[in-house]
């Protein structure tokens, strides 16, 4: 009877070990208003030179981020950078030029507001950041003029500010960082990774109706006390893809008036795009987040990297929220 008691006893944990459920990734931001933290992030661009992956340049900042107002739909968030440093490959010139730039832009300050989900999904101070590139494009023009920069390398680099000081593209260009930083997942439980279906822009299709195929996985690692760490990845679809780009290739031989290509001549490539990060449910901030992109076409291979840490605040920032309503003043 013991032995039987023992077995019964045995077999019911057995029972309540499969029926328990794996934990589920949950990103609710449990944000407040006047919630702020401090984060080191790093990016790094790096491309093949004869044949070998070589770090073209590198550039560090402080983001001081401040949750300004909570709503019903979402959150204001203030994103400050400070502290820029870099270094760049290449003639010292084009090392003095960058450190330059990053050291005019040091204080740039957006204002976004998120869905309820965290995703930023609009910039609330446009008007400020337009000004504050402005700034930064006259004082850079005078200073390249000042150091003798070739008329050429001039306008270039100043062409690189338009789209900073554009009303139509200046929220793509500002929210890069933080739509990477504020990445949200859901509908996975730890264990295998789910699959699906997603696709690429192809930036030779303008009307969007021929996007490359390529496949997600998203994958919550592992539960690690508040910590979720969880891993997202997009690879392109390369057979499929590369009928595409055959068919763009024959459509633009064909009103050019020239000879068809085949498959062969299709350069290899491949795209993909890999975040990583450790998320804080108790705070609904990363911890720390990395985001890999790969850009292969035929012998050229590019991949650029931007990593988030979070830092223990030294010097508490003062409390600056106010309504989402009132206007952001840039700061110069």
């Amino acid at each position: 009877m013991k032995y039987l008691a023992l077995l019964l006893l045995f077999a019911s944990s057995l029972a309540s070990q499969t029926t328990r459920k794996a934990p589920r990734l949950d990103m609710t931001p449990h944000w407040q208003s006047g919630d702020r933290i401090v984060l080191e992030r790093v990016k790094e661009k790096y491309a093949s030179v004869n044949g070998k992956l070589t770090l073209q340049s590198m550039g560090k900042a402080e983001i001081r981020i401040q949750v300004l107002e909570m709503t019903g739909t979402g959150a204001t968030i203030e994103w400050v950078s400070r502290g820029l440093k870099a270094q760049a490959a290449g003639p010292p010139q084009v090392a003095r030029l960058i450190n330059r730039m990053l050291d005019l832009t040091k204080g740039s300050r957006i204002v976004f507001a998120t869905d309820v989900r965290g995703r930023p999904v609009a910039l609330k101070n446009t008007e400020g950041v337009i000004k504050f590139y402005e700034g930064v494009t006259r004082r850079l023009s005078s200073w390249m003029k000042e150091q003798n920069f070739p008329e050429q390398q001039q306008k270039a680099t100043l062409q690189q500010f338009a789209i900073y000081t554009n009303p139509r593209t200046v929220a793509f260009v500002v929210l890069r960082d933080p739509l990477v930083y504020f990445s949200r997942f859901e509908g996975v439980s730890q264990g295998a990774p789910v699959r699906r279906q997603v696709t690429f822009p192809n930036p030779g299709d303008r009307q969007g109706k021929n996007p490359f195929p390529a496949q997600s996985s998203l994958q919550l690692v592992k539960r690690q006390g508040p910590f979720d760490f969880v891993e997202f990845k997009q690879v392109l679809d390369q057979k499929r893809a590369r009928r595409i780009l055959l068919k763009a290739m024959q459509e633009e031989a064909i009103a050019t008036g020239q000879p068809l290509p085949d498959e062969k001549q299709v350069p290899a490539f491949h795209l993909q795009n890999l975040i990583r990060m450790r998320f804080n449910r108790k705070t609904g901030f990363p911890e720390e987040l990395t985001n890999i992109q790969t850009n292969v076409m035929g012998p050229n291979v590019q991949v650029n990297t931007v990593k988030f840490k979070r830092l223990p605040e030294k010097t508490p920032m003062r409390n600056t929220s106010r309504p989402s309503s009132a206007p952001a003043k840039s700061q110069r």
